[in-house]
């Protein structure tokens, strides 16, 4: 007997993240822009799953929404986002967004993707 894990491909992953910003909030995004934030491998499900940031100057009015996948969209603050994680109202929430966001702002740290495992 032998174990499966399917074959892991960050460049599909990314692909289809971008296909799915298109067709949800109608953002059309490059895999050149992409800037890796963090791997989370998700043993106990087989699962990995990547966390980009991509930098865009884009009117929120300018967003068109996908009727059975967004209700909204609006700007935040670091605040307001922490409470909507903890009502599950941000589906699937990055739960560590700012620490992972302003260090990859901070010119001078030199951090790198963060990977977490999960069992």
């Amino acid at each position: 007997m032998f174990g499966f894990r399917r074959c892991y491909s960050r460049r599909r992953q990314l692909a289809r993240c971008l296909r799915e910003t298109k067709e949800e909030i109608g953002i059309v995004l490059s895999i050149s822009e992409a800037i890796l934030l963090q791997t989370i491998i998700r043993e106990d499900k087989d699962d990995i799953r990547d966390t980009f940031l991509f930098r865009k100057d884009i009117s929120i009015d300018a967003l068109t929404f996908h009727p059975e996948e967004v209700v909204a969209a609006k700007w935040v603050s670091k605040h307001e986002y922490e409470r909507m994680c903890n009502e599950e109202i941000v589906a699937p929430p990055v739960r560590d967004f700012w620490t992972l966001y302003t260090s990859e702002l901070n010119p001078s740290s030199q951090a790198k993707p963060s990977l977490r495992r999960h069992k």
